[in-house]
């Protein structure tokens, strides 16, 4: 099965079935692959900075707490320029918005003071082009890890300088796009068309280990943690 690369949503073609795949780092060693070490390249990241114009509209919605009622509110949107194709959002533990920019190639960043009707968005782009990042966490760090689908690559923001570090996957062609921490505080990330998940260690990010899944084409996406590890 061939996976379109230019979005996420075209993975799922017609006659594939959507399964919830369960994974939990107990599995057995059986599909544990240790993998040789990545390859790494660290850059300072080119930041620019943008203002993005919102639209406001009052919104109607029905509660049934307690007894029918209609509230209203006021949705906000925000332009993002023509083919930057924005992907998934995360936030941080102080409150600040990070999104993917597949189209772009970048990472966006919003601002905890950011208020009103305009937002100033700082951008940062990545080094490798058309990486395509999509899926992206926040690491008890105050890092911000991401996937890159098209690099086949992870990738590591430290907000504060700027700077990108991007360490690509040992199985070639793997496609990550979800990306998660464990409680265990490594990094662990799905790979689509690899039928892999990846896992890494942030202290060793040129270590990583990749779990085989067993059912063929399976194509992983997104990956969370159980409350129970």
């Amino acid at each position: 099965m061939k996976i379109a690369r230019s979005s996420v949503l075209n993975v799922l073609t017609p006659g594939l079935i959507l399964a919830l795949l369960l994974f939990t780092a107990v599995t057995s060693k059986t599909f544990a692959q240790t993998a040789p070490k990545a390859t790494q390249q660290s850059t300072e990241s080119a930041i620019q900075e943008v203002s993005l114009a919102g639209t406001e509209r009052e919104v109607t919605a029905t509660t049934t707490s307690g007894s029918l009622a209609l509230v209203t509110g006021t949705f906000t949107e925000f332009s993002l320029p023509q083919g930057t194709t924005p992907q998934l959002m995360v936030s941080g533990p102080d409150g600040t918005i990070y999104y993917a920019q597949g189209g772009s190639n970048q990472i966006g960043q919003i601002s905890t003071s950011a208020v009103g009707s305009t937002l100033t968005v700082k951008q940062f782009s990545i080094p490798t082009a058309n990486s395509f990042p999509v899926g992206m966490v926040v690491a008890p760090d105050g890092t911000l890890w991401f996937a890159e689908q098209n690099a086949h690559q992870i990738g590591r923001l430290d907000p504060k300088t700027g700077e990108i570090s991007e360490f690509k996957t040992p199985t070639p062609n793997s496609g990550p796009v979800g990306i998660t921490v464990g409680p265990d505080n490594n990094i662990w990330f799905t790979e689509a068309f690899a039928n892999k998940i990846g896992k890494l260690n942030p202290e060793k990010p040129e270590e990583m280990e990749e779990f085989t899944i067993p059912t063929p084409v399976s194509a992983p996406l997104y990956i969370t943690s159980g409350p129970d590890g």
